[in-house]
């Protein structure tokens, strides 16, 4: 009678050990998915970042989209604005920024 007893613990034993390594490796899948999954909304949202910015220089900019860049360089300021060769700039050209156009005379980093 003895057997019977310590038997049954022994078999619980083994199936409470069998339920933790199989939920252990679920676990590791899951998590694994997960973070594949993370990887996928980060690239996406990027994407669609670099979509978006990309639509904003072609479709909405006067200018080409390196001379929109440049322009974008320039609003750092009067030293930026010379580097990439668009200062000084009048109203309405690539480089004119009204802030950087102190006496509001229509010419930005003017020298």
């Amino acid at each position: 009678m003895t057997h019977g007893p310590s038997y049954g613990r022994q078999s619980e034993t083994h199936d409470a050990q069998f339920l933790r390594q199989r939920l252990g490796a679920n676990s590791k899948r899951l998590s694994a998915q997960s973070e594949i999954s993370d990887r996928l909304k980060l690239i996406s949202t990027f994407v669609l970042i670099g979509l978006g910015l990309y639509l904003a220089l072609t479709q909405f900019s006067p200018w080409d989209v390196p001379t929109t860049l440049r322009h974008l360089a320039a609003s750092g300021g009067c030293d930026i604005a010379r580097v990439v060769h668009l200062a000084p700039a009048r109203r309405g050209e690539p480089g004119y920024w009204s802030y950087l156009d102190p006496r509001h005379k229509g010419i930005a980093c003017a020298v």
